[in-house]
């Protein structure tokens, strides 16, 4: 039995996951949110991910912490989904960001 390899496999594997894992929040943490842009994140209990929130729309900071246009805190990058345009189209959307954003695209044209 030759369970030395394998072990060091192993190592090198998780190694390189935590890698990449590192790398990806890194750029998130790296990169600025913009305003009305999409974002959605995992729901989290107890350290679990149970569920996943709604599209929300990003709105401007308050006291150094960012929200959604509706006024919900944005938890931190490493929560936060990637999102493709399809999943954007196909999640369910925050009506009061959606809201906010119509309103202020009337507001843009008068």
């Amino acid at each position: 039995m030759n369970a030395i390899p394998m072990d060091t496999d192993w190592q090198r594997i998780t190694r390189d996951a935590r890698a990449v894992a590192l790398a990806d929040l890194a750029r998130d943490e790296n990169t600025p949110l913009a305003f009305g842009q999409h974002i959605a994140w995992s729901e989290c209990q107890f350290g679990l991910t149970n569920g996943f929130s709604e599209i929300h729309r990003v709105g401007f900071p308050q006291h150094r912490n960012n929200y959604t246009t509706c006024g919900e805190r944005i938890p931190p990058p490493m929560r936060w989904l990637p999102l493709s345009p399809a999943m954007v189209r196909t999640m369910g959307n925050c009506k009061f960001c959606e809201a906010e954003m119509m309103r202020l695209a009337h507001e843009e044209a008068a």
